[in-house]
């Protein structure tokens, strides 16, 4: 993750910036703040300008864990749990519902998936799950609450040719 130094803007990047702090915009220095608000450099990763995703940055250097199997299209429909502790998952692939068991069970799923996958499984607000005729396993009040996302305006625009 990088963000680029006011020194490394480039003039219309400055100009830009300008005009809009003049127009009334906050600036904003960490779009990734929770109450971010306003204009300013977007956080990137992309170094040399190669996007760090998550398989290029974690996946494929543990491919070759023996205690790791990676498949693809598979859908998580719940987390199974023994009280608190996750012991598995029901998943689905190529139209068959299975179980997935492990001694350790990580939930990176995502802003929205990661408390949509809790609430399917029976963690979260008690009257919000039986709502929807889920059994409670276990009340946790703010699960799928306060979700942000980071609305970006990306503005295309072209310099004249003598402006660099």
């Amino acid at each position: 993750m990088r963000r680029f130094k006011q020194s490394e803007w480039l003039p219309f990047h400055q100009a830009f910036h300008d005009a809009l702090i003049e127009k009334g915009f906050p600036f904003d220095p960490d779009m990734n703040h929770p109450e971010s608000e306003g204009v300013g450099p977007i956080p990137m990763n992309s170094p040399e300008g190669v996007r760090m995703s998550t398989g290029l940055t974690y996946i494929n250097l543990s491919r070759h864990r023996l205690n790791l199997t990676i498949k693809a299209n598979v859908l998580v429909r719940r987390i199974l749990l023994d009280g608190k502790k996750a012991v598995g998952a029901e998943v689905e692939s190529g139209g068959e519902r299975f179980t997935v068991e492990a001694d350790q069970i990580v939930l990176s799923a995502g802003a929205i998936a990661s408390p949509h996958l809790l609430l399917l499984s029976g963690v979260g607000p008690a009257n919000q799950l039986q709502r929807h005729g889920i059994p409670l396993v276990h009340e946790l009040a703010g699960v799928g609450q306060n979700l942000r996302d980071h609305p970006i305006v990306p503005v295309v625009y072209k310099v004249k040719d003598d402006f660099p």
